[in-house]
């Protein structure tokens, strides 16, 4: 086994990514001479590139963002739990002879909607916004914190028949929804998670009050803060962002990798 072992995030595009810099702080905090890059990967690619990752041995783990989360899932031999529910793999962790791949967006978003104060248990369907690898997470966590049912709103609702699948596997009920063209068409669901990309939301924080008391947890980083997060925090509600996304799913997966815990004020201090 080499002294010095190999983790990247792979994606396209990734050169934005703040993974680098999470896990780096968290090697040093750790003491471990590890590297940890970001490498350019589309969907097409992956398949290659993880079977050449896998036969150099050098390689402990990468991390996978989009477009790679559901293609990932046919070529891992084993999925963990909040992978399997989610059908999507965002961490593929290299072990002899086999790829295991996990779902940390799972329990990372799990803790954030415990920052958020969310209370789902016996209570109206929490919203999510957006129908991709993200929102599959969100059901799969609005599921274990206790809701029956889950409102999905998207653009296409199509597309997004897969997420039924996904709330069967975690034992709730998800309704697919049409787009809301106004803050007024949310309802008071007991917490909104917006997952879809960078600028969809943000005609909503322009249509009127955001729903008093309702907390909103972002899955997006950049830009920070958004215009839905700014709206939502001007009425008082509580907001995560997607950096304590980032920060809370990174923790799981390092924690795995490295079999070392590592503190979430670490993983702050990084990010700032």
């Amino acid at each position: 086994m080499p002294d010095r072992r190999r983790c990247a995030v792979l994606g396209s595009p990734v050169a934005h990514s703040l993974s680098p810099r999470l896990w780096r702080a968290a090697y040093a905090e750790l003491g471990l001479d590890w590297t940890y890059d970001a490498i350019e990967c589309t969907s097409d690619d992956l398949p290659e590139r993880l079977a050449g990752m896998a036969a150099s041995g050098e390689w402990v783990a990468v991390s996978l963002t989009m477009p790679l989360k559901l293609t990932a899932v046919s070529l891992v031999d084993d999925l963990d739990p909040a992978a399997a529910a989610a059908g999507a793999v965002n961490t593929v962790v290299f072990e002899p002879d086999r790829l295991r791949g996990m779902n940390t967006d799972v329990p990372g978003l799990s803790a954030c909607l415990d920052e958020a104060g969310a209370v789902v248990a016996d209570r109206a369907a929490p919203l999510v916004l957006g129908g991709g690898g993200t929102a599959r997470a969100a059901v799969v966590a609005l599921a274990r914190a206790g809701a029956e049912t889950v409102r999905v709103a998207v653009r296409d609702t199509a597309r997004a028949t897969p997420l039924l699948a996904v709330g069967a596997r975690s034992g709730c009920e998800v309704r697919l929804e049409a787009w809301p063209m106004a803050t007024s068409e949310l309802g008071e669901p007991p917490v909104v998670v917006q997952t879809a990309p960078a600028g969809a939301a943000d005609g909503l924080a322009a249509t009127g009050e955001w729903p008093p008391g309702v907390p909103l947890v972002e899955v997006l980083y950049d830009p920070r803060p958004t215009d839905l997060a700014v709206a939502a925090g001007r009425s008082g509600a509580r907001v995560v962002d997607g950096l304590r996304l980032l920060a809370h799913q990174a923790a799981v997966a390092i924690a795995v990798v490295t079999r070392s815990s590592i503190q979430m004020d670490v993983l702050g201090a990084a990010l700032r």
